[in-house]
């Protein structure tokens, strides 16, 4: 069983990724002190207390948030690049720009296209704004930015991400809080576990985000 959190060691190609990997870094540093500072608050055997194991919730938390943070901004920085160089991503602008049209208030969106100096980049600017408004902290949100961006590499991993987000949103949404439990009244959470959570949440991030830097970086 894995007992540290590894380290994100992507490329830099690209400066349209080096944000988004610049907060992959922090994820990772954030997410290794809190696993630290359990192990350092371990003072013999028996299960960790309720305390204890608020650290072990915050550094999946903090994993989530890097994988959100990082995703978000890797899609705000390279999604402008693709949707002008990548036929797949050029297509799913162009279906972005249908709907908004169809859509009840679709009359303002086609003026405030038309009123701009320069339409595409209105354009783009709305798709990354729809794209990222709303937490990445569902396998479903997270394929759906991958396939806009091209992403592939990651596609098995995001699936297997289900129960480290169903543990995430009971933590951020519920405090771990189960009432039938014997013992305790919030559900215990295993050093082990968290921690192989913890790795592929910021695994997964990593793959989107280097497979994004070398899409970029390809010459078209």
């Amino acid at each position: 069983m894995p007992t540290s959190i590894r380290k994100y060691a992507g490329k830099d190609n690209t400066p349209e990724t080096s944000k988004a990997k610049s907060i992959l870094e922090y994820a990772h540093v954030t997410a290794s002190s809190l696993l630290e500072a359990f192990h350092g608050s371990l003072d013999g055997p028996g299960a960790p207390t309720d305390e204890k194991q608020d650290l072990l919730r915050s550094m999946l938390v903090f994993a989530g948030a890097g994988l959100d943070s990082s995703v978000k901004q890797a899609t705000r920085d390279c999604l402008p690049v693709l949707a002008r160089d990548s036929d797949e991503t050029r297509g799913e602008l162009e279906k972005f720009i249908e709907r908004e049209i169809r859509a009840g208030d679709g009359q303002q969106f086609l003026v405030r296209l038309l009123l701009h100096s320069n339409a595409e980049d209105e354009a783009i600017a709305a798709f990354v704004n729809d794209l990222t408004h709303s937490s990445l902290q569902s396998v479903e949100e997270l394929k759906k930015v991958c396939k806009i961006l091209g992403v592939q590499a990651p596609t098995k991993k995001i699936n297997d991400l289900r129960p480290a987000f169903n543990a995430r949103n009971a933590i951020i949404h519920e405090m771990d809080m189960d009432f039938s439990a014997i013992n305790r009244n919030r559900r215990s959470r295993t050093r082990d576990q968290m921690v192989i959570w913890t790795n592929q949440m910021l695994e997964v991030a990593g793959l989107i985000v280097d497979e994004l830097d070398a899409r970029i970086a390809e010459p078209q």
